[in-house]
């Protein structure tokens, strides 16, 4: 009887220090740019405690990473919402990626702003901030300019004879 209740227990002990190794195997996979390797574990552990942070947010980088962005999102969100600071970074990426360019400049200032209370370095964010307010500037630009070419082509549509629009007046670039 003893017998049985002891190789429970070990076997209760094993399984438990192999979803350890697999999860410090994870972290090492993620840490070493293997996303697609460390992704299914990430996402076992995230589907046994979906509320777990950390967990939220290796999946979500790691869906990021894979070109999953839409699943990526919502992982990322629930992560940054508990502070976790790189959590920020990936959600502003994916925002940039998504023209979201107002959401992904305040998740990088926060991410930012978490880094300097941590004391770590921020050079690397702020460069990538930078290139996300360029592009937002860019396209607000292409915006206005859209907008004034399409009111131009109105204008001229009314004053011709047949009121047709002259297609070289619609080539004007979007961001969107």
């Amino acid at each position: 009887m003893y017998k049985k209740y002891i190789i429970g227990l070990f076997t209760l002990c094993c399984a438990g220090n192999a979803a350890a190794q697999s999860l410090a195997q994870a972290k090492q996979l993620f840490l070493n740019g293997e996303f697609e390797q460390a992704k299914p574990a990430f996402q076992k552990l995230v589907k046994q405690a979906p509320s777990n942070a950390n967990y939220n947010y290796w999946y979500g980088a790691c869906c990021y990473e894979t070109g999953e962005k839409k699943e990526a999102q919502p992982y990322l969100e629930k992560s940054a919402a508990r502070k976790v600071i790189d959590a920020y970074r990936y959600l502003g990426k994916l925002y940039y990626d998504i023209y979201r360019f107002d959401d992904a400049v305040d998740n990088y200032e926060q991410h930012i702003e978490w880094l300097e209370k941590k004391k770590r370095p921020t050079e690397m964010a702020e460069a990538e901030l930078e290139q996300i307010k360029q592009a937002a500037r860019q396209c607000s630009y292409k915006r206005q300019h859209r907008s004034f070419t399409h009111q131009q082509a109105d204008n001229i549509s009314r004053r011709t004879a047949k009121g047709k629009h002259h297609s070289h007046f619609f080539a004007a670039s979007t961001c969107l």
